[in-house]
């Protein structure tokens, strides 16, 4: 799938924030704010699927804001934290599912093993900073993603 098509599904899904609210309405205060305009983040499928990973951030007026997004099928990683970029602020990363089924596991040097949990509706995990987070879904999963700030 390309970042054209994950955008326009993503689209079709939420044309607005409004709707995002009507859709969740029990999570309605973790989605105030409107879409930030035209701002998409794509991230393609590492598995010889064609999922992508579509999300889109809520303006709240937060260091970093919170985004909404849609997994694709497939199998995804993704760094948290600044790894050596002392630049950039760290954040730890709570991912809530909306809607279908994630699998999803922390990687972390640190870490021995790397327990797997199978995330449904309404289901969290935060990803602390300087971990990799793995998801996989087989079929199209929507989530929330809210960041917090590392404290030093």
């Amino acid at each position: 799938m390309n970042k054209q098509e994950a955008i326009e599904k993503f689209i079709q899904r939420w044309p607005n924030a409004t709707k995002l609210r009507r859709e969740f309405a029990t999570l309605v205060d973790f989605l105030q704010g409107e879409f930030e305009k035209e701002e998409f983040n794509f991230y393609p499928s590492e598995t010889e699927s064609e999922g992508a990973v579509i999300s889109r951030p809520l303006e709240q007026g937060l260091a970093k804001n919170p985004t909404v997004g849609i997994i694709f099928p497939g199998k995804y990683s993704f760094e948290i934290g600044n790894f050596g970029r002392p630049d950039v602020e760290s954040y730890n990363e709570m991912l809530t599912v909306l809607d279908g089924e994630l699998t999803a596991e922390i990687c972390a040097l640190h870490l021995p093993g790397h327990p797997t949990s199978k995330l449904q509706k309404y289901g969290s995990i935060i990803s602390p900073v300087y971990t990799t987070l793995i998801l996989a879904t087989p079929e199209e999963a929507a989530y929330l993603c809210q960041y917090i700030p590392k404290t030093r």
